[in-house]
């Protein structure tokens, strides 16, 4: 028995070594020939790097029956909930977000995603939970400016102005951000300062890692990629996307599933489907209806 796993751990050593090399030389053959950008080339490097750890790790033992499961269960019966802020969303996602959750936020142009976003980050980082927001569509300086000017956030007072610098809050600007650098940025916002949440601003406008393929097949490898690092990486990911035109030619406002713009993959990845609707029309209220499409966990 000794014998055969020290085999296999040889097997397997000599595996990571050899997939080592071919990522290396992969490196060299992107930088030399410039097909890619050189911060996508290496984000491209973690990645795999990261997979070919990931295949080395030995599982620990544990018994194969629903015993283990259940006493896992019995020790901690419910993940760990981040409030969302909007009291009525925390309601009707039993509490608010979880950990492992890919949460996918629904709306027309100019309806209010990235305001429900800017939001919902603000109040996560105010109950200390580190949040990175990427927005491919706004600077860190617009985006400073909106949240300087929405919800509770005021400048009014000094106290305020200080509360407000000191939230585990990070905005960067992300336009032109492939999926591959959002993953290896993300793990190292984990790993470096305990990122809960991350939040895509929006899904639409990330840089496939391949653009030969077509759109509903570009979308699909986001979506699937974005809740694997929700999962692996134990955080919430929350993301925004469009709907498409279908919805405006409907008599009934309220959103459905089928709305999500490019691909069904974001009705079929999310745990947290949300639509939003407002009236755009001039003179009318500014005030947004939210629904909660769909709720994985109930």
């Amino acid at each position: 028995g000794g014998l055969t796993l020290e085999y296999a751990r040889s097997v397997v050593r000599l595996w990571q070594e050899r997939e080592l090399r071919t990522v290396a030389a992969q490196l060299i053959t992107d930088v030399d020939s410039a097909s890619l950008p050189t911060e996508d080339a290496i984000a491209n490097l973690v990645r795999r790097a990261e997979s070919i750890r990931d295949g080395m790790t030995e599982p620990e033992s544990s018994e194969f029956t629903m015993a283990a499961t259940l006493e896992a269960f019995q020790n901690q019966p419910d993940a760990e909930v981040i409030r969302t802020g909007i009291d009525l969303l925390d309601y009707g996602t039993r509490g608010g977000f979880r950990r492992g959750q890919f949460i996918v936020v629904g709306a027309r142009p100019s309806v209010g995603k990235s305001a429900l976003c800017g939001q919902i980050a603000l109040s996560m980082a105010s109950g200390g939970k580190p949040v990175m927001y990427l927005s491919f569509e706004m600077s860190p300086n617009e985006m400073t400016a909106r949240w300087l000017n929405q919800g509770e956030v005021s400048l009014a007072h000094e106290m305020e102005r200080d509360a407000f610098a000191a939230l585990p809050l990070r905005a960067i600007g992300s336009a032109g951000w492939s999926i591959d650098r959002v993953e290896s940025e993300s793990r190292l916002a984990v790993h470096r300062h305990g990122m809960a949440c991350l939040v895509v601003d929006y899904l639409g406008l990330i840089r496939p890692s391949d653009t030969r393929t077509n759109r509903v097949e570009q979308v699909s490898d986001m979506t699937r990629r974005l809740k694997q690092l929700a999962a692996t990486l134990d955080i919430v990911v929350l993301s925004a996307h469009q709907f498409n035109r279908q919805k405006e030619g409907r008599e009934v406002a309220r959103p459905k599933m089928s709305d999500f713009r490019d691909s069904g993959s974001v009705e079929q990845d999310a745990d947290i489907l949300i639509g939003l609707d407002r009236d755009l029309t001039p003179g009318s209220s500014a005030d947004a209806t939210l629904y909660v499409m769909k709720q994985r966990s109930g």
